[in-house]
């Protein structure tokens, strides 16, 4: 019999924030399908993409998730297939570190400095 995925849903959505993690999980009708993971069409190859499987379980997590990382995901075994939308929501920029009051004399320099949870933050 052709191979089918068990756990298909339509418009399954996955959401979360960048720097979180994110994992599509596909079980398919027999353990030993040849399973493939695309995004947008193509086979993934990132640093930040793991796929893995245990049995009939296919897994694909994405550690940590980058904006680029949103888009639509399929989980293909030829005779079936599975898609997924992933959603990364913008981290909110928050200062790391508590602010300070700095005091200086007229006509000093001072450097105030702030530091953010998260590169390119907009201050």
């Amino acid at each position: 019999p052709p191979v089918k995925f068990v756990n298909k849903q339509p418009n399954k959505n996955i959401s979360a924030y960048e720097n979180e993690s994110a994992t599509l999980c596909a079980v398919v009708s027999q353990e030993r399908a040849n399973v493939r993971w695309l995004k947008d069409g193509h086979l993934l190859n990132a640093d930040n993409i793991h796929i893995s499987s245990d049995g009939a379980n296919h897994n694909l997590t994405i550690n940590p998730l980058k904006l680029t990382n949103a888009g639509v995901y399929v989980c293909d075994v030829n005779t079936d297939e599975m898609s997924f939308t992933v959603i990364v929501k913008e981290m909110k920029a928050t200062f790391s570190r508590p602010l300070e009051n700095i005091r200086g004399l007229k006509g000093s320099v001072l450097t105030l400095r702030c530091e953010l949870n998260k590169p390119k933050g907009d201050v």
